[in-house]
This record gives C-alpha cells, sequence and structure tokens, in this order.
C-alpha cells in the first residue's frame, strides 16, 4: 500500500483495507502501508517513475495499492486511473490499483461509523471533511489523542461495519476487493 501520507493514513488504511480483503474473499491476505521518504504530498507519489521504484523495491509483494485522497479534485482520478494503466503495463503479472478517496480517507472511517448522524451527502461534497466531521467525531469521542489523532480506534470500528456501511457509502473502496 501507497498513500500521500503513510504517517497518519496507515492507521485507516490498515483496517479498512483488510476489511475489503476479506470482503472479497481474500481474508488472509496481508496489508503492508509502505512508509517511504518519497511519499509526502500528493504530487511525489503520484508519479510514474516513483510507483515504479517503490514496486521494484518490494517486489515481493503481487498487488500493490496507492490510495490518496480527491481533495476536490475532479480530474485527479482520471489521473489516477491513467497512471493505474501505465503501471500496469510494465509490471508484467503484478497488479496496481490507483483510487482517491472521495474527499479524503477520513470520510472511509466516517462512513462505518452507524452512529454518527451527519448529513451524508453534504460530508461526501466537502472539501474539507477531515477538519469538519472527522476531527469533531474524534474530540466527541475522546480519541483524539490516541494513535493516529484517533484514526486507530475509528477506522478499526469502522473497518467492523465494512459490508454494512463502509462499501456503499464509498463505492471507489470497492475495487480493493480484489
Amino acid at each position: 500500500m501507497f498513500s500521500e501520507d503513510p504517517r497518519l493514513d496507515r492507521y485507516i488504511l490498515e483496517p479498512v483495507i483488510k476489511a475489503a480483503l476479506t470482503h472479497g474473499g481474500k481474508p488472509r491476505a496481508k496489508v503492508i502501508i509502505c512508509s517511504d521518504d518519497r511519499q509526502r504530498g500528493v504530487d511525489t507519489i503520484v508519479n510514474h517513475h516513483t510507483v515504479l521504484e517503490l514496486i521494484d523495491e518490494n517486489r515481493l509483494f503481487d498487488v500493490f495499492i496507492l490510495c490518496v485522497d480527491r481533495d476536490c479534485h475532479p480530474t485527479r482520478q482520471a489521473k489516477l486511473t491513467a497512471l493505474e494503466k501505465k503501471v500496469n503495463d510494465t509490471i508484467g503479472p503484478k497488479r496496481f490499483i490507483a483510487l482517491a478517496a472521495f474527499e479524503e480517507l477520513e470520510v472511509w472511517v466516517l462512513a462505518g461509523l452507524p452512529d454518527l448522524n451527519l448529513p451524508w451527502k453534504e460530508v461526501q461534497e466537502h472539501c474539507h471533511p477531515k477538519e469538519a466531521y472527522f476531527e469533531p467525531a474524534a474530540i466527541a469521542r475522546k480519541v483524539v489523542n490516541s494513535p493516529g489523532k484517533g484514526r486507530k480506534a475509528l477506522a478499526t470500528e469502522a473497518a467492523r461495519a465494512y459490508s454494512k456501511r463502509l462499501r456503499s457509502l464509498c463505492p471507489e473502496i470497492q475495487r480493493c476487493e480484489l
């Protein structure tokens, strides 16, 4: 797994992608977040040469997933789709998936929290849902001072609701079900 900020994103990606893989019939799949200095910011990680270098350095794996925030950039997924095709044309039998969380990875967490009474369309369309919704939820649940500023605790809870809520509210994640 690659992301634009593995220091915080890993707390969301590990449990949520594991839940997606389990739902897709791969409960034994391991989710490992690549932590590399080249993964700092979306412009750095969404780069053909960087992705190929990271795949080459982690060649023991068969599937590589890149998750970034869409951040209200309407063309971001199209750019990721083009990157995905270019990389897959190069890496042979291995598989590379590139997707953008709509609008941020923290929205995936919010989608899996069944007791949050939020206007869902507004959450998904907000350009800064992390600040507007996720951080207040972490504060209200008193987990903001836990690992990942509440991401680990809340993402673990959200992953348990993957099949019931998360995958239908955030359909882009279904691409990770392999």
